[in-house]
C-alpha cells in the first residue's frame, strides 16, 4: 500500500475517534450536569457547564465505564476544558491503552 493511502486512512480513522470521544464525553457530561448536549463545545471551561473537582472524578468514572478505558486519576489535575478531556482520552487511544 503507497504511504499516502495509508496516512489516508489513518487520518480518517483518527478523525472517527476523535468523533466518538467528543460525542461521548459530550453524552457523559450533559448527563451528569444537565447542560444540554448542544451546549456543550470543545472549548467549554468545565466549572462554566457546571463541573466541580468532585463531578469531574465522577465524570471520568463513567467515561471509564462507556470507553473501556483506565484514566490515571492523577493525570486529570490540568484539564480546564472539555477538549482537554477529548485530547487526553485521544492520548490514550493513540497510545493503545482503550479498547473501543
Amino acid at each position: 500500500m503507497p504511504p499516502e493511502r495509508s496516512r489516508h486512512y489513518w487520518d480518517l480513522h483518527y478523525d472517527g475517534v476523535q468523533q466518538m470521544i467528543f460525542e461521548t464525553v459530550v453524552d457523559v457530561m450533559s448527563e451528569n450536569t444537565g447542560t444540554p448536549s448542544e451546549s456543550i463545545k470543545l472549548d467549554s471551561v468545565l466549572k462554566d457547564i457546571g463541573i466541580d473537582s468532585l463531578k469531574s472524578i465522577s465524570i471520568l468514572f463513567e467515561l471509564e465505564d462507556r470507553l473501556e478505558i483506565e484514566i490515571p486519576i492523577n493525570s486529570i489535575e490540568t484539564i480546564d476544558t472539555v477538549g482537554d478531556i477529548v485530547r487526553f482520552l485521544e492520548s490514550l487511544e493513540i497510545a493503545g491503552t482503550t479498547h473501543v
